[in-house]
């Protein structure tokens, strides 16, 4: 099965994250300047251990399904809104340079009115997420993040037969780049931009004339913004 990346898409995110972080360099700059402030009598040079974030997106791109309930080789245009909840244990190993390990759920809501492939609310299961995170002052940072998790679709159905199927989606990749705004001590500002793929196969035991022997990728982008607490 061939997969497809819109590297269009993608540069253009890539660009945006790029513009806006240097935009954040230049003001991190220029605050760095001024009075220093008394967080750093409680962070130090790193944001270590935990953090939570609550973050609204809206993502963007593509289903390619190769076959499902009578449909083959079709393409169709995708979506919606998200909300994750995002849990991250930060560790740091040369001064304001760190890693973290933590996990995510959350649920999108399908935006598209698909007129043959219906797709139900997904519910993001709680998955495996790892990365890098550069802590440039008390007040921003920037972080670097990979994610694997299961996605569970209760009724992804062909309107015109209304056969269904219940699928569990394997994301593959979830690629983010993500800024922090501090504007209190414990609290700021996420921005966050995405690249993502995600995968259903057919069962093993499944034949043709199976609704379940199924083959559909989502290829898809998503930003999203929320905040961010840093439990001091």
């Amino acid at each position: 099965m061939a997969i497809n990346f819109d590297k269009s898409s993608l540069a253009q995110s890539l660009s945006l994250a790029f513009l806006v972080f240097c935009f954040s360099l230049s003001n991190t700059s220029v605050a760095s300047k001024g009075v220093k402030s008394n967080w750093d009598a409680y962070i130090d040079s790193f944001r270590s251990d935990h953090n939570l974030s609550y973050i609204l997106g809206r993502s963007q791109g593509s289903w390619q399904v190769d076959h499902f309930a009578g449909l083959s080789n079709k393409s169709y245009f995708s979506q919606g809104y998200l909300l994750k909840f995002n849990y991250s244990f930060h560790i740091p190993f040369k001064r304001t340079l760190g890693y973290f390990l933590g996990s995510s759920a959350g649920f999108q809501i399908e935006a598209g009115d698909q007129e043959e492939f219906k797709i139900p609310v997904t519910l993001q299961l709680p998955g495996f997420l790892v990365g890098v995170v550069w802590d440039a002052s008390a007040y921003f940072r920037v972080l670097l993040r990979l994610e694997s998790y299961l996605e569970r679709l209760d009724g992804i159905t062909n309107q015109r037969n209304q056969k269904s199927l219940n699928a569990n989606m394997l994301v593959w990749t979830d690629i983010s780049v993500i800024f922090d705004f501090f504007f209190n001590i414990d609290l700021g500002v996420r921005l966050e931009a995405h690249q993502r793929l995600s995968v259903y196969s057919p069962m093993k035991n499944s034949g043709p004339n199976h609704v379940e022997y199924a083959t559909f990728v989502r290829d898809d982008q998503w930003v999203g913004v929320g905040l961010v607490h840093h439990f001091l």
